[in-house]
């Protein structure tokens, strides 16, 4: 067979389509009633899962479908683990799925890995399906009332979700639209039109294509996912992945940056057809000569030098609403990019207040390197932080009302790796805690997020704390505007370091230090007005200041805060 040419023939629209669901919901049996075409890696080849009975690795097929133009529209079916232990390969193959079939036991319900499922789907994907499989298994005349009372319930659960019009359809892999039972795993002859509601599922699936408009990288840089590598003696190494960005063909120099290795592609197929080139999306085995597949199982391959090792990275991040718990600034969390997972720290900040020049960079989620950004003790959800934030010093009780919370804009982390990762500028990020029981029923999803930027030097990272002092004012002097402060500073070094800052006096009154006074700490201010000391208890002065948390010396560290 000729290997076909994308300058010769217009390219097929692929639409990749993860298969998702808690373990045991019939996901394989799914993906094998809608196949047509199967990839070296589906429906559980591998020996484990044979043993088993249970997905351990991730699955590709596919089947095409009539869009109703005279054109086809091929779906890739990406079959993903159930089990909670394999998020990880979940999380993997979901990142690159333009649709998502979310699998539903009909008799069981919203499962507690169906829902870690429900905050991937909501990461990582637009378009949703909930299939609620085994209808089989309700009498014939109760699964009318059965399926409208499970998609009730399904709707409810998905009000507070981006899908709370979601499509849900009732399936049987088991069964037949004329009531005989299905024996074979996969059928050659038509999959779809015979299984009980797959065709319905199928309908569903092109109906929700014009919509999609699938934007692919084809003019990037192209990069691939590997899921799976083997050997075929006498022509090379296979990897199979799906480009997620820019292009490949045949003669083409591709590197796998992991193993510092570039090497030339030798032929490409696109499930078991020859092609000589393959565009962002497309799922396809190229065979690389002199190649070892010993150390490739998972990993990348990319044009040469395209990639970024990260050791430091700014993201913008977001809280998942269905994580239980509080996530804390430099805590460790696992980070999940694409097929790889590495411990790493973070560090929250967001925006000090919205001025004309940020809110506009806040609304798109711009990050500027020029920018003040004050630092989060935690990363807030959709609930919002506490009202005031940096603000709480222009209270006049300068207290922070717990109970009142904002929304105030994006927020950021600065993650330190504890080993370097391969990346990409807008690479999708998880942070989860793997190490929760898995007995436990919670979402272990904690936050998602873009990359950024790569940061070598994290001094150039503009965040702060609010810090105080507080002293009191020994002396007013003749002029009764100058004032001899106490108690701020513990020498006149430090004094040094904080010239020309604003202080807070008696009633709010407004002063700035001028100089160190004496020799131990004292400080002359002036106030813009005269000062009274009718009282007879101590005058309080008050100095407010940002400490950066990243500067190069202790000057740079501090700045007056605007009164």
């Amino acid at each position: 067979m000729e290997p076909s040419s994308a300058s010769s023939e217009a390219h097929r629209l692929n639409i990749n389509v993860g298969c998702l669901g808690h373990v045991d919901s019939g996901k394989t049996s799914l993906v094998a009633a809608l196949s047509t075409q199967l990839s070296t890696a589906a429906l559980d080849k591998h020996p484990q899962s044979k043993a088993r009975g249970i997905t351990l690795d991730l699955g590709f097929s596919s089947f095409m479908a009539p869009l109703g133009s005279g054109e086809e529209v091929q779906f890739t079916l990406v079959d993903c683990p159930g089990h909670a232990s394999l998020v990880k390969t979940v999380v993997g193959g979901s990142q690159i799925i333009d649709m998502m079939l979310l699998v539903v036991d009909i008799t069981k319900g919203i499962q507690p890995q169906t829902a870690e499922c429900i905050v991937i789907g909501e990461i990582t994907t637009d378009f949703m399906i909930v299939v609620l499989n085994k209808i089989d298994l309700v009498p014939a005349e109760k699964r009318e009332k059965y399926a409208k009372k499970a998609s009730k319930m399904i709707r409810k659960t998905f009000a507070g979700t981006k899908f709370k019009d979601v499509p849900v359809i009732a399936v049987s892999t088991k069964e037949r639209v004329d009531g005989t039972v299905v024996h074979d795993m996969m059928m050659a002859d038509g999959a779809q039109a015979q299984c009980l509601g797959v065709q319905d599922l199928v309908n569903a699936m092109v109906q929700m294509v014009p919509h999609m408009n699938v934007q692919r990288k084809e003019d990037g840089d192209f990069m691939m996912y590997i899921d799976h590598c083997f050997s075929i003696k006498g022509q090379g190494t296979i990897v199979t992945g799906t480009l997620s960005e820019g292009c490949v063909s045949v003669g083409q120099a591709i590197e796998f940056p992991l193993m510092g290795l570039v090497r030339k592609v030798k032929s490409i197929q696109a499930f078991k057809k020859p092609v000589t080139r393959a565009i962002a999306g497309d799922r396809v085995g190229i065979c690389i000569p002199n190649l070892s597949a010993t150390h490739i199982e998972r990993g990348l391959a990319c044009k040469p030098r395209s990639m970024c090792a990260y050791t430091h990275a700014i993201v913008r991040v977001d809280k998942v609403r269905f994580f239980p718990s509080k996530i804390y600034s430099r805590k460790k969390l696992h980070i999940l990019i694409g097929h790889s997972s590495v411990m790493a720290t973070l560090e929250f900040f967001g925006m000090p207040r919205f001025s004309t020049r940020t809110w506009v960079q806040a609304a798109n989620g711009d990050f500027a390197w020029e920018n003040d950004y004050i630092y989060q003790d935690e990363l807030y959800g959709a609930e919002g932080r506490p009202i005031g934030g940096e603000d709480w010093y222009k209270n006049s009780e300068w207290r922070l009302k717990d109970t009142q919370r904002t929304f105030m804009g994006p927020q950021w982390a600065l993650i330190k790796f504890e080993e370097a990762v391969l990346a990409r500028p807008g690479a999708l990020i998880l942070g989860a805690k793997l190490d929760t029981d898995l007995d436990a029923c919670t979402c272990r999803i904690a936050l998602s997020g873009k990359i950024l930027d790569n940061i070598e030097q994290t001094s150039r990272l503009r965040v702060f704390k609010i810090k105080s002092k507080e002293g009191t004012i020994r002396t007013v002097e003749p002029d009764r505007m100058t004032a001899v402060c106490s108690g701020l500073f513990a020498s006149n070094n430090a004094v040094t370091t904080f010239l020309g800052m604003s202080v807070r006096g008696p009633n709010g009154l407004l002063g700035v230090i001028e100089s160190p006074y004496g020799t131990k700490g004292d400080c002359r201010v002036k106030f813009e007005q005269p000062v009274s000391m009718a009282r007879q208890e101590p005058a309080s002065v008050v100095l407010k200041f940002k400490q950066f948390l990243h500067g190069s010396d202790n000057t740079s560290k501090k700045r007056e805060i605007e009164q």
